[in-house]
């Protein structure tokens, strides 16, 4: 058997070879490459225990809120493709939470309370928390175009009663 080596060959494709698209590129999500990456290493231990916080106190505010009968927008980005930093957020119209991962790959919880009638337990629960952040939007307002932002997908927002409690 002879191969001979011809260097036009290599230049075009095949004829029955497909020509795959090129993928666009896309950041990994901060939160799953932090335990593994050199400076997240530092901040597992605080990383960790802010995360099981935050869902503690998001349990606590669906409690809280149910009681009013409230429209609320909760959505877990942790393995969505949406938002490399986003991990959770919860929203309504006098309260917005949203747990970010960093990209120094440390956790922090961000947050805005507005004429809520729990503002001084939400406040309370917050202050335990690791890093925080507070944010100075104008709630309605932020509510409102969150509600139109999603309106094709309403599967996040729900009227929160008392015996649906999470």
């Amino acid at each position: 058997m002879h191969f001979e080596y011809n260097p036009h060959k290599f230049d075009r494709p095949a004829l029955n070879e497909p020509i795959l698209p090129i993928r666009p590129l896309r950041m990994a999500k901060r939160w799953k490459v932090a335990p593994r990456h050199h400076m997240g290493k530092h901040y597992t231990g605080l990383n960790m225990a802010l995360e099981s916080h935050f869902m503690c106190i998001r349990k606590e505010v669906r409690k809280l809120y149910a009681q009013q009968n409230e429209f609320f927008f909760d959505r877990d980005y942790r393995n969505d493709n949406a938002d490399p930093c986003s991990m959770h957020t919860i929203a309504c119209s006098t309260l917005y939470m949203n747990l970010d991962c960093s990209y120094s790959y440390e956790y922090e919880l961000q947050y805005h309370i507005e004429d809520s009638p729990f503002k001084d337990t939400i406040a309370s629960l917050i202050r335990t928390a690791g890093k925080t952040k507070v944010m100075e939007p104008s709630m309605a307002a932020y509510f409102a175009h969150m509600r139109s932002y999603y309106s094709d997908d309403p599967q996040y927002f729900s009227y929160l009663k008392a015996e649906d409690e999470q």
